[in-house]
Formats: C-alpha cells, sequence, structure tokens
C-alpha cells in the first residue's frame, strides 16, 4: 500500500522517494513531488501517518485546513500533520502546480527544524514564501531522491529548508485593501532585493515611503518589522549557499551585502544558533 495517499486526478506527477538503509532492508522514510492539478483535483483527508508541506508554484488552491479555510497563490505553503482535516481543491476552471514534501514520523526528529516546524501545529503561509528560493531547496531535494546512501545529505537539505522555513515572516490575517496594498509592495520589493538591500533606511528611500510609515504598515499586516524580514531573508538564503555550496564564509557575507564577516556571523548565530561554520558541518 502507498503509505502518502495520492489523488489520481492530476494532470501531471513527479514523485520522488526518501530512502534509508535500515539493518537488512532499505526503508521508506519520506517522499516527494510535483503535480500539475486541474478542477477535478481532490484531497479530502482525515488523517494519515506523514508530515506533509505543501507549497503553491503556480495558480491557486482552495483549502480547509481543521476548520480553517484559505486561498493559496503563488508563493503559499501549508504545513499539517497525521492528525490533520485537511481538503484541497483547484478553482473551476483553473489550474495548479504544487509541490510536496512527506515526511515518516519515525524520522521527524533527526529534522531538527523541519520538526519545529510542524511542532507548532498546522500553519498556513499565504503568499509569503519567496518562490525563487524554495524551488531551489527542493529541486536539490529531489536530486538526492530515490538512493539509500543519500539520506545523511538529504536529511541536511530537508533541515536547511526547514530553517529557511522558520525564518520567513508570516503575514497577520486581516485584510489587505488600501494601505495592504503598499506593504504587499514593499515585501515583494524586498524579496526580490534582499541580497543588495542593507538597511531601513535604504528600503524606505527605494520605495519612496517615509521608514516611519514603512514600520507602521508592517505592525499592522507583519508580525516582525521590515528590517528584520530583511535580515531573515539574508539568514535563509545564506543557510543555502552554506548548504549547497563551498563558497566561503567571507564570500557568502559579501554577496549578501553585510558589513564584514564578522557582522555576518555573529547575526547568523543569534538567527540560527549556531555559527556559519557549525551549520555548514
Amino acid at each position: 500500500m502507498d503509505p502518502l495517499p495520492l489523488s489520481n486526478q492530476v494532470v501531471k506527477r513527479k514523485l520522488y522517494s526518501f530512502l534509508r538503509q535500515e539493518e537488512d532492508e532499505v526503508a521508506l522514510v519520506g517522499l516527494s513531488g510535483s503535480e500539475v492539478c486541474d478542477s477535478s483535483y481532490l484531497i479530502d483527508r482525515n488523517g494519515f501517518p506523514f508530515f506533509v508541506l505543501e507549497f503553491i508554484e503556480a495558480g491557486t488552491m482552495d483549502i480547509i485546513l481543521d476548520n480553517e479555510a484559505a486561498k493559496l497563490r503563488r508563493g503559499g505553503l501549508l504545513c499539517y500533520g497525521p492528525s490533520s482535516m485537511i481538503s484541497m481543491t483547484v478553482p473551476e476552471g483553473e489550474t495548479c502546480t504544487k509541490h510536496f514534501i512527506a515526511i515518516n514520523p519515525k524520522v521527524l526528529d533527526e529534522i531538527g527544524s523541519f520538526a519545529s516546524l510542524m511542532s507548532e501545529g498546522t500553519r498556513v503561509l499565504i503568499d509569503r514564501v519567496p518562490v525563487i528560493q524554495v524551488l531551489k531547496f527542493i529541486n536539490l531535494i529531489s536530486d538526492l531522491a530515490n538512493r539509500s546512501d543519500s539520506w545523511d545529505a538529504l536529511s541536511r537539505m530537508i533541515d536547511a529548508l526547514g530553517c529557511y522555513l522558520l525564518l520567513t515572516p508570516q503575514e497577520k490575517r486581516s485584510e489587505l485593501e488600501g494601505a495592504g496594498e503598499a506593504y504587499r509592495a514593499i515585501t515583494r520589493f524586498i524579496s526580490e532585493n534582499f541580497m543588495s538591500l542593507k538597511s531601513l533606511d535604504e528600503i524606505a528611500d527605494k520605495c519612496g515611503y517615509d521608514k516611519s510609515y514603512l514600520c507602521q504598515l508592517y505592525k499592522r499586516y507583519a508580525t516582525v518589522s521590515p528590517y528584520q524580514q530583511l535580515i531573515r531573508m539574508k539568514i535563509g538564503y545564506a543557510c543555502i549557499l552554506l548548504e549547497t555550496t563551498d563558497l566561503k564564509v567571507k564570500v557568502i557575507s559579501e554577496s549578501l551585502a553585510f558589513e564584514d564577516p564578522l557582522h555576518f556571523s555573529r547575526v547568523f548565530k543569534q538567527k540560527v544558533g549556531v555559527s556559519p561554520s557549525q551549520f555548514r558541518l
């Protein structure tokens, strides 16, 4: 039996297995995949054995997660576990491209930050996850899948993705009209330019707003300040570079416009809990 019930109502699917050698057998400890879905797509689950992360690359998905309805668009992400009730459909006449990662509970504790992401219960990050950065993680995870000798590297990559998502600011649940549109424009600007931006003053100047107004917008619509969003995105991307490249810490620091490697290392440890060198081990 397939350990994760998958919908047959998909236009296209790619599926990858997470395998681990255990004594005399190869065990399935997780799955990942991508699906292109049309309006015939339906998932209606009331408990199943895996922890799941779903990420919307394109299109729209209507969900009801533990009796709470939401509409996920590009950049939308949700997490749910074995005790969750989840319904997922695609609006009539539309299509949706999504990715998922499913982890067997018996190995969840081996993936520290991913476990932390799941331990907070069901959650939805609506239109708030940088698509390009998350797709880089997903592609790297897929490249390591389907091999029983790659679980150590694969679990570290999933852990890095969890760390990145934990650092991603969440919106407060409120209607984004009027001033909210300005807030959305600012968050998009930061997401697209975080590598080169250095300060709140620079964000305010390039967005054409007073910095105190920026802070008021974020206080109303977000759970972090605009500068905290900037730093979290820098550190999240640093996790990708540390995990997937051999670039020196100094080079990563410069590419993310930190004052110097010491400043970068200090901020990284404050956010992640370990130094960049320790994270890479």
